[in-house]
């Protein structure tokens, strides 16, 4: 857990109990897929609480198809909120 962090997902912007999303699953992010790694570009800070909900929501496959931008994910939320 990442502590003194805050969630990027407008509204939410929890300080506590913060952890890194990988915005490309990792079982799906290796070179050999095809898939460009591009370092910390490719992270965000999510609370607990909205990282189970977007995982409790997708599959790491839909992650990886739909919801591999920051800009996907906060979209998701504005919408559930």
């Amino acid at each position: 857990m990442q502590d003194n962090k805050i969630c990027e997902i407008p509204g939410c912007q929890k300080n506590e109990n913060t952890i890194i999303h990988h915005l490309y699953p990792r079982n799906y992010r290796c070179n050999r897929r095809g898939v460009p790694y591009n370092g910390r570009q490719d992270k965000m800070i999510l609370c607990i609480d909205c990282h189970r909900k977007l995982h409790k929501t997708f599959k790491n496959k839909e992650l990886f198809n739909l919801y591999n931008t920051k800009e996907a994910i906060v979209a998701f939320f504005s919408q559930i909120k």
